[in-house]
């Protein structure tokens, strides 16, 4: 039987108004999933002055249209699709699920062989749809340590912010999880359009794309967790700009002007921010100009030879160089490091 909505949602998915008031709603039980919320540092959910909690309920309404349009319930979209990246991904154990709800499945079998400690671990998922098309895919230790996804457990004693890695804590679950998303994509892109899994797209590059609005402002995507502005603040922001037009309006007596007095401008302390936060707030743009500048190689070598361009792989390869351990990082990427410096190469 085909899933539906409840019927007050139903109506509610009509009017927008009503969406965004459902999703506030929402918001205020507490127990949405984390990234749609404003976090403190230990990721618990932000309160206002009125004890309110601070959410985005624009984002919530997203998600449920991205959902329907996925034929999924509004339950069923807030639980499995994730905004990341600057792309809608569902977990993976959701996508699993939606492909074998479809009715499009005739056979699945996973298979896996090979231990970590050994290094060829792999997991294949073979599968065959009631249309007779028949496809398998297969991802292996080797394939994560090409794609600069692999954790060593030498690499994270150095890095210790590396334990905190998927790739590092459940290695197995997320070869099974590339696997996964492979015949997903390639079997079934009718089911779930294509869509990336979460866990996979936790290694997708960011997206910096910056474009010009109708009004002439550049616009450039942030990062997702900090795309948490709540609809109650725009709302605010509307109002606030509509009052300011009708005081414009209103005729004002002339008023002789007061003197400016100048006030001396105050520097503020600069603050001591390690190198390793430094590089994390600063823009692609700058981490490029600053890789040439301190790098004994080049970019350019380093994609030559297999490696990724992503802002968060530069952040690292800095980061190591000014710590003295270039060259141990560039070992654990699987690239040598006497070629990266072989100006004959």
């Amino acid at each position: 039987m085909e899933k539906q909505n409840p019927g007050f949602l139903e109506k509610a998915l009509d009017n927008l108004p009503a969406l965004l008031e459902y999703a506030e709603v929402l918001i205020q039980s507490g127990k949405l999933p984390i990234h749609f919320y404003e976090c403190d540092e230990f990721k618990n959910p932000k309160k206002n002055a009125e004890l309110k909690y601070i959410g985005n309920a624009s984002l919530v309404v997203a998600v449920i249209q991205f959902g329907l349009d996925m034929g999924m319930t509004v339950t069923e979209s807030i639980r499995h699709l994730i905004p990341m990246r600057g792309v809608f991904a569902m977990k993976g154990d959701g996508a699993k699920g939606k492909i074998f709800a479809s009715g499009a499945v005739e056979t699945w079998e996973e298979t896996n062989s090979g231990t970590i400690e050994e290094g060829n671990f792999q997991v294949t998922i073979a599968s065959t749809r009631k249309n007779g098309i028949k496809k398998a895919q297969t991802f292996t230790v080797d394939m994560a340590k090409r794609m600069g996804l692999w954790v060593t457990k030498e690499a994270a004693e150095k890095h210790p912010y590396l334990k905190k890695s998927p790739w590092y804590k459940n290695p197995e679950r997320m070869i099974y999880y590339r696997a996964l998303g492979f015949i997903s994509r390639d079997l079934y892109p009718d089911v779930l359009n294509g869509i990336y899994l979460s866990e996979e797209a936790l290694d997708l590059e960011e997206d910096y794309t910056s474009y010009k609005s109708e009004s002439g402002l550049t616009i450039t995507p942030e990062k997702e967790e900090k795309v948490e502005a709540s609809n109650k603040k725009v709302l605010e922001g509307i109002k606030a700009k509509e009052e300011k037009r009708q005081a414009l309006l209103e005729p004002k007596p002339i008023e002789q002007p007061k003197p400016i007095k100048e006030q001396p401008k105050q520097e503020e302390p600069a603050e001591d921010i390690p190198y390793f936060e430094r590089l994390k707030k600063t823009s692609p743009l700058e981490l490029v100009k600053e890789f040439k500048e301190k790098m004994p190689f080049t970019i350019e070598k380093w994609v030559k030879l297999g490696g990724k361009k992503d802002a968060r792989t530069i952040v690292f390869l800095l980061n190591a160089h000014n710590e003295g351990k270039l060259e141990l990082l560039v070992a654990e990427y699987g690239i040598d490091y006497s070629q990266l410096i072989d100006e004959t190469a």
